[in-house]
């Protein structure tokens, strides 16, 4: 398996955290297109962070309102790592 490195220290990021959650985000990111399970990963050196190794498949889709809503007031209440992915907005 590869491995992200960091551009600034030459080095192997390393696994901080497994399974953290990603909310990829749209319509202005005002709304939860799909929701990602992902790794979080930290340069050793310089501390920089990375989201990699996300799964095949999305947790859960928009289409599937009721997951959705049910995943995310269990995100809210746990003390899980959740991570926004932003839709860029402009130019």
């Amino acid at each position: 398996m590869s491995k992200p490195i960091c551009v600034k220290c030459e080095v192997e990021f390393r696994m901080e955290k497994a399974g953290i959650y990603v909310k990829e985000m749209f319509r202005k990111n005002k709304e939860v297109y799909k929701l990602w399970s992902a790794d979080l990963w930290e340069c050793p050196r310089c501390g920089a962070q990375i989201v990699f190794g996300f799964g095949n498949n999305p947790l859960v889709h928009h289409a599937d309102e009721e997951k959705m809503k049910a995943k995310l007031k269990e995100l809210e209440t746990g003390e899980q790592v959740v991570i926004h992915n932003l839709e860029l907005t402009g130019g």
